[in-house]
């Protein structure tokens, strides 16, 4: 399965963590603005249809919008075992 890159580094820190919810921002690097924001939540979308995350009906306030949570999901751990870290690039 082919996935963006900025998929790949959100499905990559899901999978350190994958017992908890998060919106994961940080996959943007330290200077992000509201056009990242629309690449990172496309890129979400992007995992939810592929199966590699849930939507776990939670949100949070990230700069005053709200944000849905997800967790990654069994597919989404077999996938990143599968793909060498060098095979992703930033």
């Amino acid at each position: 399965m082919t996935i963006s890159r900025l998929a790949e580094r959100l499905l990559r820190a899901h999978a350190k963590k994958p017992d908890t919810l998060f919106y994961g921002a940080t996959a943007l690097g330290s200077m992000f603005g509201d056009e990242d924001l629309g690449r990172l939540d496309a890129a979400y979308v992007e995992l939810a249809a592929s199966g590699l995350v849930r939507d776990t009906g939670e949100d949070m306030g990230f700069f005053g919008v709200r944000k849905k949570l997800y967790r990654i999901t069994d597919s989404g751990v077999e996938h990143v075992a599968h793909r060498a870290p060098e095979a992703v690039a930033s």
